[in-house]
């Protein structure tokens, strides 16, 4: 029988295709950890008699991590899938429209995503994770061209909230106008990274998840994006060029099929507030006209009239944690009496 797995986090992003040409399709990854790995506290080795404790040893965490994580050293799983209703898997990413893809993991170079090969509705790749810590995982899909008669655009830029763009068209009377778009997608997640030996010491001065990976367009979270707990809140930032894009509409989708759309502040933060457990999307474009000097110098945005980014981050919230126990109150000892 094949090894029971439970996909743990999700990175989304947002892909038009030949699945539905009106609507906004969303593509994400998913790495996949064992079932049943939360990692429990490790016990470290018995020290040698007569010598002691080395003072480079790590000690061992006083509580076991309440997630899912992923033993450090070890390879896992990754699978990159795209549907019309998240997260139900529909069709795979061609091999070929993988543009660039990443694990970022303590302060060495990003290592690529590997082995891509598509199996039914989804494309399985291959993450290595060298150090404990949180690895931060990428994607961007390479450009492509997407053709739309005018109505079908209008439609496609009211369901991104791309207000802009809809009144610059409406001024220049080409509502009913045809209009070739080129569309980037990228997405992110964050995976959990243990070391069952409990000996490795998670590096410190290295990027953190809140640093971005240099995307076109990406969400970064503040805090600990896998600490996240049902009832609490989150704080996401969108970044386009590593400025935050103030003002603009986010797209959330809940694993349950909730959908709803939020924005972000003056700063670019999108506040997430009393979360449910499961898995979470975010996701936002951000789209422009295509200048003529683009037009003179690539043969792809030659006969473009717009640039899209997309991206998504998916999170995975836990259960509540449970609730704490008072400790008892002593009672107060009775003063002795005198004689």
């Amino acid at each position: 029988m094949p090894e029971s797995r439970v996909p743990v986090f999700a990175i989304s992003l947002f892909l038009i295709s030949g699945l539905c040409q009106a609507a906004v399709v969303e593509t994400w990854i998913q790495p996949v950890v064992p079932a049943g790995s939360v990692p429990a506290a490790p016990t470290p080795a018995p020290a040698a008699k007569g010598k002691k404790k080395s003072p480079g040893t790590a000690k061992p965490p006083a509580t076991a991590p309440s997630r899912p994580m992923i033993a450090a050293g070890d390879s896992g799983l990754v699978e990159l899938t795209s549907g019309s209703r998240f997260p139900a898997a529909e069709i795979a990413i061609a091999k070929d429209r993988l543009d660039r893809s990443m694990v970022r993991l303590g302060s060495g170079r990003p290592f690529p995503l590997t082995g891509a090969k598509a199996e039914d509705r989804v494309t399985k790749l291959e993450a290595t994770y060298i150090v404990p810590g949180t690895a931060t995982i990428g994607v961007q899909l390479t450009p492509v061209a997407i053709d739309r008669k005018g109505p079908e655009f209008e439609a496609y830029l009211a369901e991104l909230g791309a207000s802009e763009a809809q009144a610059d068209r409406q001024k220049k009377k080409e509502t009913k106008k045809a209009a070739r778009e080129i569309a980037i997608a990228t997405a992110k997640a964050f995976v959990g990274v243990h070391d069952p030996t409990g000996r490795m010491k998670v590096e410190s001065g290295g990027p953190s998840p809140a640093d971005p990976l240099d995307l076109p367009l990406e969400f970064t979270v503040e805090g600990d994006p896998l600490a996240l707990r049902a009832g609490g809140s989150a704080t996401a930032v969108l970044l386009q060029g590593k400025l935050p894009v103030p003002n603009h509409p986010v797209r959330m989708s809940l694993g349950s099929g909730q959908t709803s759309v939020l924005s972000t502040d003056a700063a670019g933060r999108v506040s997430l507030t009393t979360l449910a457990e499961g898995r979470l999307l975010l996701a936002a474009s951000t789209i422009r006209r295509v200048t003529k000097d683009e037009k003179k110098k690539s043969e792809l945005y030659k006969k473009a009239d717009w640039e899209s980014l997309t991206t998504s981050l998916s999170l995975e919230v836990l259960a509540a944690a449970p609730a704490q126990t008072p400790a008892p109150t002593p009672t107060p000892r009775a003063k002795p009496k005198k004689k």
